[in-house]
């Protein structure tokens, strides 16, 4: 058995990308924490091409036997196969029957909803989690929130303590003369 160790680690910049998807899917997580990888997979392929038939799903999906994608269609559909309440996020239309294909897969209302939160979640970290340069050690990191400025604990505390010191000591502006304090107590100086 080789060593697991072996093997170089993921990259920062694939850790992002793995976490950009794990962003996305937080929708559709929050209907049901169990769901299936299928439905979530047709589910995205609606949302990508929206009413096509059944079988063209299965087609694009590379599944022979239409029957297994319009399972999982009824799963992510009002009403799931076992009778029980669907995700409600799609819907089968029946055409008139002198169409070749049978019936059309519509995104419900709730289904674009979900499709909307996937693509806000997908643009969050190219729009609002850009890798931001520390202001203490100048090293650049993804930031957790969006108004941070240091990259660790650290970081933070040191660059208070650079701050605070630079407020405590009087300072004069551009060699004016003029100090930054409205009364300089120099050693020999009269505050009369």
């Amino acid at each position: 058995m080789t060593g697991l160790g072996s093997k170089p680690p993921i990259r920062q910049s694939d850790k992002r990308v793995i976490q950009t998807l794990l962003w996305a899917l937080t929708p559709l997580l929050n209907l049901r924490w169990s769901i299936l990888l299928p439905w979530v997979t047709i589910f995205l392929m609606v949302a990508l091409d929206e009413g096509k038939s059944v079988s063209a799903y299965a087609r694009a999906l590379g599944v022979k036997d239409r029957r297994i994608v319009s399972r999982y269609l009824r799963d992510i559909g009002e009403r799931a196969r076992n009778g029980g309440p669907g995700l409600g996020l799609v819907t089968v239309e029946q055409l008139p029957t002198h169409s070749r294909a049978r019936a059309r897969v519509l995104l419900t209302a709730k289904g674009r909803s979900v499709a909307q939160a996937i693509l806000q979640q997908m643009r969050k970290p190219v729009d609002e989690r850009r890798p931001v340069q520390c202001k203490n050690c100048k090293r650049w990191f993804l930031p957790q929130r969006s108004d941070a400025k240091t990259c660790s604990p650290r970081c933070r505390l040191a660059l208070h303590r650079k701050r605070k010191r630079s407020h405590s000591r009087p300072s004069t502006v551009a060699g004016d003369g003029v100090s930054n304090f409205a009364t300089d107590r120099r050693p020999g100086s009269s505050s009369k």
